[in-house]
């Protein structure tokens, strides 16, 4: 049983950097790992990085949670359109997708496309406890209810909101965000943690320990790996 939280940031494909976090600091003994969602898009190891997080939940089914995030959402809305008339949004996101284009890059990976998609369609939204409420994007001041949603309406959605949050009386943790700073964020007014520390641009992927009454105990940091985010 898990006695403590391991919270972990934006990983974008960012493989090596991802697996190092964890190698370094994540015991699944005594923690349970939640990652913030947003797996998807931008970095080079997007099919990689799937694998992997579907291993981890396999072996540990009752220690590990990746979430959904706005990414995950589109790269759904994506394939969902593939096979019909893509509307203005797939089109548009289908411009700079790196995801697909990754996957029907290599065979071997295109054979398991479906079965990831179906996986990252049953990602939850969040995960709380008591006193711990963990989500990509965080429920925002003007919040109505929690439910997912697509551009362009996004404003206050629980994957997609950049406004001020509402404190719920439970400490949120979020990402979504990029932290160009490299450093986690506590924004007291609000209860929360942002802890997407911008791992695709180059800069730091970040993990938060809590307690499982929301004291943070530590909080770990890994460089982004070059590999995983220079094309060139």
């Amino acid at each position: 049983m898990p006695e403590t939280l391991l919270i972990i940031g934006d990983v974008h494909g960012c493989f090596y950097t991802f697996r190092s976090l964890l190698k370094q600091y994540w015991q699944p003994e005594t923690m349970r790992l939640i990652q913030l969602g947003d797996l998807t898009d931008r970095g080079k190891f997007v099919p990689e990085t799937i694998a992997f997080a579907r291993e981890l939940e396999e072996k540990h089914p009752n220690e590990v949670t990746f979430l959904k995030g706005n990414h995950e959402a589109m790269v759904l809305e994506y394939w969902n359109a593939m096979r019909e008339t893509i509307p203005p949004i797939a089109k548009l996101y289908s411009r700079k997708n790196s995801t697909m284009s990754q996957y029907y890059a290599v065979p071997e990976f295109l054979e398991r496309l479906a079965e990831d998609m179906k996986w990252l369609k049953k990602r939850p939204l969040f995960w709380e406890n008591d006193h711990v409420f963990v989500s990509h994007a965080g429920i925002a001041e003007r919040w109505n209810t929690i439910k997912e949603a697509l551009v362009p309406d996004h404003e206050d959605n629980i994957l997609w909101t950049r406004s001020r949050l509402k404190n719920i009386g439970k400490l949120q943790v979020i990402g979504h965000t990029p932290l160009e700073t490299g450093e986690p964020e506590f924004r007291e007014a609000e209860n929360c943690w942002n802890i997407d520390t911008a791992a695709v641009f180059g800069v730091n992927l970040t993990a938060l320990h809590l307690a499982l009454d929301g004291t943070v105990l530590e909080t770990f940091t890994v460089p982004s790996r070059h590999v995983d985010y220079h094309f060139s």
